[in-house]
């Protein structure tokens, strides 16, 4: 059994052990539901990392842009940058910038624009979408499609596609 396994059971296990009087009211059949479901919750943020790809914190952010805290909370707010909510930090992925120029994208307030003109769309599903290899874009990810400088009007069509999707 491979280390991160053991390690990932042995941590469950301890937290088990100081929950134990909790356990003692739960049937068999609860028991193995709560058991169940707590291995997806752990598991859940590393999933959502692999499916949104390369993320910059709020640290980094603000060191490459050169903006302060608040600043940075502003674009998130106007919809000119997307923030995914993390553990005691905000994390932005990577394609949203141009790092050479420290800027934000332009294209990126537009992308946004998208989802958000067929009612909020959870950030979380944008990120990964623009990690997905598209058929509009002949199976490119977004997130490469923008950061190839490729035709912006093709890459807001296949956002309006989707978008439309999730809006039923």
């Amino acid at each position: 059994m491979p280390a991160r396994h053991e390690q990932l059971e042995r941590g469950f296990r301890d937290g088990l052990i100081n929950l134990k009087d909790l356990i003692e009211h739960l049937s068999p059949e609860e028991a193995y539901e709560y058991g169940y479901e707590a291995a997806y919750s752990a598991l859940a943020p590393v999933a959502w990392s692999q499916a949104v790809g390369e993320r910059l914190d709020t640290s980094e952010v603000t060191s490459l842009l050169r903006i302060s805290r608040q600043a940075l909370a502003k674009r998130v707010e106007s919809a000119s940058l997307l923030g995914l909510p993390g553990k005691q930090t905000t994390y932005y992925p990577s394609w949203q910038f141009d790092r050479s120029r420290r800027s934000i994208r332009p294209e990126v307030r537009a992308i946004l624009r998208v989802f958000d003109s067929h009612g909020e769309a959870d950030r979380y599903m944008i990120a990964s979408w623009m990690m997905t290899p598209n058929p509009a874009l002949n199976d490119a990810k977004p997130a490469e499609w923008l950061e190839g400088g490729k035709e912006v009007s093709q890459l807001l069509d296949a956002a309006r596609q989707v978008a439309g999707r999730w809006d039923s």
